[in-house]
């Protein structure tokens, strides 16, 4: 009897332990929660409307013409830079941005960012070009004020000579930046820039800002070098033509040719285009693919490609490139190119 009333009283003391640790982990859940909502007050409830440099240099999320309109007034802007692909008009007929700094005499700059992937080099060099010149003070901002912004932020940072530790709190959770979890690459550039510095011996500054963003900035994998092996010096109109050309990968990152993509092709394609010179027109583009699985960086590789016939004589531009979710070239690589007249086909007998 004794014994059964101890297991009792052991079972009951067991039960209450598990309800107070219970009760205690819900408690710290709900005060967390708490917690992350109120940092995540801005970004979510508000205009994520922060100072990057004091006085100077503003973030934000997309602002209600209204609220510009103040901001302009109470921070004295005198430029807003929006890194959206198009200028937003908040609702309001005739109420876009770009018409009401005019009206205010604030200068707009548009450098339309993605969310997701990596800028471009020229975009990079563009968006730093901007930072470096638009009046002062300045509000920089894309839809949410989370990823695209941040990446600006901290290059406004690190220009005002800054370390990166200070450009990295420019995607801190307080701006809605929710760090590993993001979908976003945009803070990969960072990553980028420190190898570059450590690589060069350098340490961070302005001017070391800029060298990277003009030398030394490859965006993933995207540059490689193209050597002509084998291309006609004469086109003619309604022909096929062979061409091969060496790849070498001088990107710091592998080139992965067995990776499929979206469309199930293979991960990087060898591409060609005919482009008329008098409109800039594609006339037509070729694909070809290689039988090698990867190419590290600074290895090399024979790629061949027929192009098709080019319909009628005439002068044109012969691009050629690599090709993964985007041509190459269109995040910064050099392509090959050259100018090729095609003429009436010689008559075999």
């Amino acid at each position: 009897m004794g014994m059964e009333m101890g297991v009792t009283r052991l079972g009951a003391a067991a039960r209450r332990m598990r309800s107070r640790t219970t009760r205690i982990a819900v408690s710290v859940f709900a005060v967390g929660l708490v917690a992350i909502l109120w940092i995540l007050r801005a970004p979510l409830f508000g205009n994520n409307f922060h100072e990057v440099i004091s006085a100077s240099v503003f973030r934000s999320a997309q602002l209600d013409p209204g609220d510009l309109d103040a901001a302009i007034d109470e921070h004295g802007l005198r430029s807003v830079v929006s890194l959206r692909y198009q200028e937003h008009d908040g609702g309001v007929p005739g109420g876009g941005e770009h018409g009401i700094a005019a009206a205010r005499g604030v200068d707009f700059h548009l450098v339309p960012l993605g969310a997701d992937r990596l800028l471009s080099r020229q975009r990079l060099r563009e968006l730093i070009h901007v930072l470096d010149t638009a009046k002062r003070p300045m509000l920089i901002h894309c839809r949410n004020g989370t990823d695209r912004t941040g990446l600006a932020a901290a290059l406004v940072v690190l220009l005002a000579g800054r370390d990166t530790r200070a450009a990295r709190a420019a995607f801190a959770l307080r701006f809605g930046h929710p760090g590993p979890l993001s979908p976003s690459d945009l803070s990969e550039w960072i990553d980028l820039y420190e190898r570059w510095l450590d690589d060069e011996g350098r340490a961070t500054s302005a001017a070391n800002l800029r060298a990277f963003a003009a030398t030394g900035y490859t965006p993933y994998h995207y540059d490689a070098r193209l050597e002509p092996i084998d291309v006609p010096a004469v086109f003619e109109a309604g022909r096929h033509h062979f061409l091969r050309f060496r790849v070498t990968n001088t990107s710091p990152r592998a080139l992965d040719f067995a990776r499929p993509l979206p469309e199930g092709e293979p991960g990087v394609l060898f591409g060609a285009q005919i482009v008329s010179a008098a409109d800039e027109s594609l006339i037509l583009e070729a694909r070809g693919r290689t039988t090698r699985q990867r190419l590290a960086p600074g290895e090399s590789v024979e790629l061949d490609i027929t192009l098709p016939p080019i319909p009628k004589p005439g002068t044109y531009h012969l691009l050629v490139d690599l090709v993964d979710e985007v041509w190459f070239y269109q995040m910064g690589s050099t392509p090959f190119r050259r100018d090729v007249d095609a003429r009436e086909p010689e008559s075999r007998s």
